[in-house]
């Protein structure tokens, strides 16, 4: 199983740069997840990797070769490697199973290329659609098809870009949870490229950040959640409340919800908090409050809080909705204090 290994990658259209100076590894047997707005340069980092956008500077190599750099540009079809994109990109003339043995011809004979090709549409559950053209599938069928086209070649390295945006969660979802399963099923090397903070989630085994061509952190999927080192990544990946916060860089940082023990040089920060690391109480324990709202999340009740002090945040309250009136707010679960931008 080859890595992706991508080195100070920088692309530039009408002058401006889309990715700049982008390093990036993708382990072996890996499935990494890049995660980033609309406009951050993950569609441009896909195109470079399969061979369509020639970089401005530095390099990818795939298996430990070089297949793009600026004097470099291994044609797409000897990258070995398959992508899936946004759209499936299916041939409308073509039925379901000849999508799947244009790919394979003249790399086997026939008969078995219809075997293996019969093989991988029952992998992506499909049996029986081998008839069937583009218009006459779903957009979850479709994104099947263009998957087992991906995967029949035996490529073992997979890109996909944003295949599940255009779907209804519930078919997302399923569609997620078999493309986990196929990636280690077939032992594949995987970069996924998606907006989604969901889908990052859901199919991470290490997973970026990536804003305005620059890659702002890397990691476990609960590293990052958990310890965000950019105010950008702590509000792009899940809700946060955002306090100010002072270190006096002695050992004590001074918040709305209390002094806390941290490490760090004097100055302004930013405390960054989950809702689900408060705990609301009436019992008189932690920082006084009133609720000014609640609203029902699906798996419980969130409500914002505005403390005496002023701060407002909101605040996980359970399964029953919160009573009006004074709440008293703990700091319970994991914390993150960031330098003040600006």
């Amino acid at each position: 199983m080859p890595e992706i290994k991508v080195r100070s990658l920088s692309v530039a259209y009408g002058g401006e740069k889309v990715l700049d100076r982008l390093d990036l590894t993708v382990r072996d047997g890996e499935l990494f997840v890049l995660l980033g707005p609309s406009g951050a340069g993950k569609t441009t980092l896909v195109n470079v990797i399969t061979g369509f956008v020639r970089p401005l500077e530095g390099s990818v190599d795939v298996g430990g070769r070089t297949v793009a750099s600026p004097s470099v540009a291994v044609p797409p079809s000897s990258r070995g490697l398959s992508a899936v994109f946004q759209d499936g990109a299916l041939w409308p003339h073509m039925t379901v199973l000849q999508h799947l043995l244009f790919v394979l011809e003249g790399k086997m004979p026939r008969s078995e290329a219809r075997r293996r090709a019969a093989e991988f549409l029952a992998m992506v559950k499909l049996e029986g659609f081998e008839d069937r053209h583009p218009d006459e599938l779903s957009g979850g069928e479709r994104q099947r098809v263009a998957l087992a086209r991906a995967l029949v070649t035996g490529n073992s390295v997979l890109l996909l870009d944003e295949p599940f945006s255009n779907l209804d969660r519930p078919l997302a979802r399923e569609l997620i949870e078999d493309v986990a399963a196929l990636h280690r099923r077939l032992d594949l090397t995987t970069l996924l490229v998606t907006h989604s903070q969901e889908d990052a989630l859901l199919l991470a085994d290490r997973m970026g950040v990536i804003r305005a061509g620059r890659l702002l952190q890397t990691g476990r999927p609960e590293e990052i959640y958990h310890s965000p080192r950019d105010l950008f990544v702590a509000g792009f990946l899940g809700d946060n409340n955002f306090l100010p916060a002072r270190c006096d860089g002695r050992g004590t940082l001074s918040t709305p919800l209390g002094d806390l023990p941290f490490r760090g040089d004097e100055g302004d920060y930013v405390l960054c908090v989950r809702p689900a690391a408060l705990s609301p109480s009436r019992d008189g324990k932690g920082v006084p409050g009133r609720l000014l709202a609640s609203r029902f999340m699906g798996d419980g009740w969130r409500g914002k809080v505005r403390l005496d002090g002023g701060a407002e945040l909101h605040v996980d309250f359970g399964a029953s909705p919160p009573e009006p009136g004074e709440w008293f707010i703990r700091l319970t679960g994991p914390w993150t204090a960031l330098p003040e931008e600006g």
